[in-house]
């Protein structure tokens, strides 16, 4: 039997319910460890359980408020990104930079026409470079294409 490492994910978003549904599926999956929660930037610490009674039992970090030197010092492999898609479109780049893979939820990296941005999202995307690189989500669609990919647009 092949031995897999265990892949170290931090959530950005994890106090909203898009990301305390991937707290949920990484606290249980048995090649991830969590390695940070992050809600909003100015907010206040809590335990996870306190912010999501329905997932009480569920063992990781404290979501802390988000600041990018936290996420970074939390050392993740990945990190998925449950937040608005303008917060999205400007820490994508930064957290790719940093060399860390991103899984983001949003829509801020779905379309690859940045001239579509501001009728279908409202605003003018910073990082138009980037999405040729991002990876629509929907395995269905493009198995192959998210082997070992290091940047996902998830649906």
């Amino acid at each position: 039997m092949r031995t897999s490492s265990v892949i170290r994910v931090s959530v950005v978003g994890a106090a909203g319910y898009s990301g305390a549904e991937a707290v949920r599926l990484l606290a249980r999956h048995p090649r991830a460890a969590l390695a940070g929660l992050f809600g909003s930037p100015g907010g206040k610490g809590a335990a996870f359980a306190d912010l999501h009674p329905d997932l009480a039992g569920l063992t990781g970090p404290d979501v802390v408020p988000y600041a990018e030197e936290g996420l970074l010092a939390a050392r993740p492999d990945a990190a998925i990104l449950a937040t608005p898609n303008e917060v999205s479109a400007s820490l994508a780049p930064r957290l790719l930079a940093a060399g860390v893979r991103v899984v983001d939820v949003s829509g801020a990296f779905r379309l690859k026409d940045a001239a579509l941005y501001p009728a279908w999202y409202g605003f003018e995307h910073p990082a138009p470079s980037l999405l040729a690189e991002a990876v629509y989500g929907l395995t269905e669609w493009c198995g192959a294409e998210l082997d070992g990919a290091r940047f996902v647009a998830n649906p």
